[in-house]
């Protein structure tokens, strides 16, 4: 697998096609796989999907520098990534918590990004959705391994205490592959510790109020049947930005899962259609 070394530490990604860059930002407790099906629809002459596995608790190698392990250091570490594969005009691509960490790239990290998609994800006061807001506090207390110490069975990583609220898809073969490193790398559930006692709604309602500033187009997909991240939230979101557009499937939170054809319908086009023109040539 392809990787890069950047000052906070190695990312591992997944690269297919050419053209168009477009990164993902996967949720919390995921790697990089997530996007694959929605970018096997998306890939090819024209656009190049790159699929990161960011420090989120399910990446490969623990981080070089332990404090960027937090929310905001995430999403520096998405710049630096950009910066190290010198990607520009990219569309940047977030769901669930992933998100939440493009919106802070987005605002924080302007420069690289020339389009923002995001669908089913954490916003305003939502940071995180109930019920994974006990998480935090038990990071805090030092007791988030036992907390997550179910999700070596497979019936608890399928159920609504595990990855099975979020899609109509069993995940399970991707699941039981990402709760694998924090179990067997200290480095890496030290990693997912600071992140998630990082986790707060205070991230998203301040970025909320800079969401105004942004300018490039924002393509929303949202899948309506949600129980996380109601419909409500994704229209507040389309209101939040200077130039935003709705769109709505009929599905749960990962819909890219659920409906990657659907999604790449949408996503692709939108792609294309906000390609800046290349400089031209003196």
């Amino acid at each position: 697998m392809p990787h890069v070394q950047l000052p906070q530490g190695r990312i591992d990604f997944l690269d297919q096609g050419r053209g168009r860059p477009v990164v993902f930002v996967h949720p919390y407790l995921m790697g990089g796989e997530l996007w694959q099906d929605l970018a096997d629809r998306l890939s090819g002459d024209e656009v190049r999907c790159l699929m990161p596995t960011w420090p989120l608790g399910a990446h490969h190698t623990a981080l070089d520098d332990p404090g960027a392990a937090t929310v905001h250091g995430v999403a520096d570490i998405v710049a630096s990534f950009l910066e190290a594969l010198d990607l520009t005009d990219v569309v940047l691509v977030g769901g669930d918590s992933g998100g939440a960490i493009s919106q802070l790239v987005i605002t924080r990290h302007p420069d690289r990004i020339g389009a923002l998609v995001l669908m089913n994800c954490d916003a305003f006061e939502v940071f995180p959705p109930a019920p994974f807001g006990v998480l935090r506090p038990i990071a805090k207390a030092g007791l988030l391994r036992a907390a997550l110490a179910g999700l070596r069975f497979a019936a608890v990583r399928r159920s609504r205490l595990g990855f099975g609220a979020l899609s109509n898809t069993d995940l399970d073969h991707l699941g039981r592959r990402w709760v694998r490193p924090h179990r067997e790398d200290r480095g890496v559930y030290r990693d997912l510790v600071r992140l998630t006692a990082s986790i707060d709604k205070r991230v998203t309602l301040a970025v909320a109020g800079e969401l105004a500033h942004v300018r490039q187009p924002v393509l929303i997909v949202w899948g309506t049947g949600d129980p996380l991240f109601p419909l409500s939230l994704g229209q507040r979101l389309q209101a939040a930005f200077a130039d935003a557009r709705l769109e709505t499937i009929a599905g749960r939170c990962l819909i890219m899962v659920d409906h990657p054809d659907r999604v790449a319908e949408l996503v692709g086009p939108f792609a294309q259609a906000t390609r800046r023109p290349a400089p031209s040539v003196q």
